[in-house]
Parts: structure tokens; sequence; C-alpha cells
């Protein structure tokens, strides 16, 4: 099952903000939104 956001997230233009979500997401074990979202936004 994908989260709806995850894709949004990860079809983003700038490569930079694509970066940070992969690198927030390789870690989990449990897709946790909220934290791809702060990473995706940069903080």
């Amino acid at each position: 099952m994908v989260p709806e956001t995850l894709p949004a997230l990860l079809n983003d233009p700038e490569p930079e903000r694509v970066r940070r979500t992969y690198a927030a997401m390789f870690d989990m074990v449990k897709l946790d939104i909220a934290r791809l979202e702060r990473a995706h936004a940069g903080g």
C-alpha cells in the first residue's frame, strides 16, 4: 500500500527535495508521512 502523498513528494520537479525525501525514507521501517513531508520541505 502506498500513501497518496508519496508520489507527489517523489515526483517533485526540485531534485533536492526528492533527495531529502528519499534519504528520510531509507531508514524507516514504516513510512512516516509527516517526517517525509518535513524532509521534503527542508526541515
